[in-house]
């Protein structure tokens, strides 16, 4: 269940002033975060991975966690 993944990142990783946590979620995407309706097991495995597309949103995510960690590092 992702929410309680989520949550427990945020009650014992997201309370260490000394860690760097960000957490975005996608409603429209399976584990992979590719899109999918359902992100069940069957659904993933009937899509070829030629053909998984990432869901809307992830490169920007992980562009902006990229540089907050790259800008985070530089003022060191």
């Amino acid at each position: 269940d992702w929410r309680k993944t989520r949550d427990l990142y945020l009650r014992t990783i997201g309370q260490n002033p000394n860690a760097s946590l960000s957490v975005h979620s996608f409603p429209d995407a399976d584990h992979g975060l590719n899109i999918a309706k359902t992100g069940s097991m069957k659904e993933m495995n009937a899509v070829p991975q030629w053909m998984k597309v990432k869901t809307d949103g992830y490169f920007e995510v992980q562009e902006t966690w990229l540089r907050n960690q790259l800008t985070n590092t530089a003022s060191r």
